[in-house]
């Protein structure tokens, strides 16, 4: 499976009010707060331990701090901060089909 990246704008926080004797209602739009990235794959290496490095140096990005991210499409993001939602297969890991650390169709 080739990984995957979607962006989804997040809400844009908005707030309004009404007042005794004013008709009508004041909007104030508060402006914009960033997007959601949805990141999917499937993270490989050629054997366990260097697939157990690897998962560590990804979750070393969960640390607060905004960090560039480059999507399969080559586009550059900045400013994108890992809160280190991660969720590894409930099985753990498992050697690809073929035996190689590249998944089916990507060598």
């Amino acid at each position: 499976m080739p990984s995957m990246s979607i962006t989804c704008p997040i809400p844009t926080p908005s707030s309004s009010a009404e007042f005794f004797g004013v008709n009508g209602v004041a909007a104030l739009f508060a402006g914009t707060r960033g997007r959601t990235f949805l990141v999917s794959g499937v993270l490989t290496a050629v054997d366990i331990p260097t697939l157990n490095v690897v998962e560590a140096t990804l979750l070393t990005y969960a640390d607060g701090r905004a960090h560039v991210l480059v999507d399969p499409l080559g586009r550059t993001w900045l400013n994108v901060i890992f809160p280190g939602v991660y969720v590894p297969a409930a099985a753990g890991p498992s050697p690809l089909a073929d035996g190689s650390g590249d998944p089916p169709g990507l060598t």
